[in-house]
């Protein structure tokens, strides 16, 4: 489990960065409800679903949530912005503050707690690699660091890497755990490296209400249009 400080409200968090769409709702109690599931191009339809289902399953109205959440990018262009655009109609209807996670330390948190399943011993610190399946032959890739009771700190920006690039990236950055979906769309960047891979580790809105917390009260967004989604891809290629 990520610690957090726990939320003195409860948290929405939504999640459609991939073709997955999930729902989660944090309670102060540290209890966790939430809905997902891999649904290609019918995140709009879903989404509002999930929210009622897991409102009504915690006893919840929408006015007493304390906080809304959502996975920030880089992920599907589609995908991001409808997070987004949903997350900034709650934070106007509701009044409450926005809290944007990234989506690729969600995936190395989800990466860091099936490594954590096989070595119960946890370390002050380890390297965690995360790579997601960016399309078009690439992979948005971020390298984050675990300290303490496993807070993650980003070591660098998220990056937008070919395969071989990435395959370098692994190959020097002395990680202890590789995280996501972008290890299995290009399986030959792992091969005869004895790093423990995790593929199957991907953002769900459960682990982005946790890492919400972790996120300084100060850096929370009081005005809904100051959350914009993070295309890594977008900024790649207007830098060159």
């Amino acid at each position: 489990m990520i610690a957090t400080s726990r939320p003195h409200q409860p948290i929405l968090a939504l999640d459609t960065a991939t073709e997955s769409c999930s729902v989660a709702v944090l309670l102060p109690d540290g209890q966790c409800l939430s809905r997902h599931t891999p649904t290609p191009r019918q995140h709009t339809q879903l989404l509002f679903s999930f929210i009622d289902k897991v409102l009504n399953e915690a006893g919840l109205n929408k006015h007493e949530i304390g906080a809304v959440t959502c996975g920030q990018g880089p992920g599907a262009f589609t995908g991001l912005r409808i997070a987004i655009a949903a997350t900034q109609g709650l934070g106007l209807a509701l009044g409450c503050p926005l809290i944007p996670v990234n989506n690729l330390m969600a995936v190395a948190a989800s990466g860091w707690q099936h490594w954590l399943e096989d070595n119960p011993q946890r370390p002050n610190k380890a390297r965690v690699l995360a790579a997601t399946d960016a399309r078009m032959g690439e992979v948005y890739a971020q390298a984050f660091i675990t300290q303490g009771d496993s807070m993650l700190t980003a070591l660098a920006e998220p990056d937008l890497l070919k395969p071989e690039q990435l395959r370098e990236q692994v190959q020097q950055s002395r990680s202890d755990c590789l995280a996501g979906d972008g290890f299995r769309a290009y399986p030959d960047v792992l091969a005869d490296i004895s790093i423990p891979a995790f593929p199957q580790a991907a953002s769900h809105a459960a682990i982005i209400a946790e890492l919400a917390c972790q996120v300084p009260v100060e850096r929370w967004l009081q005005d809904p249009a100051m959350l914009l989604p993070r295309y890594v891809r977008n900024q790649v290629t207007h830098s060159h």
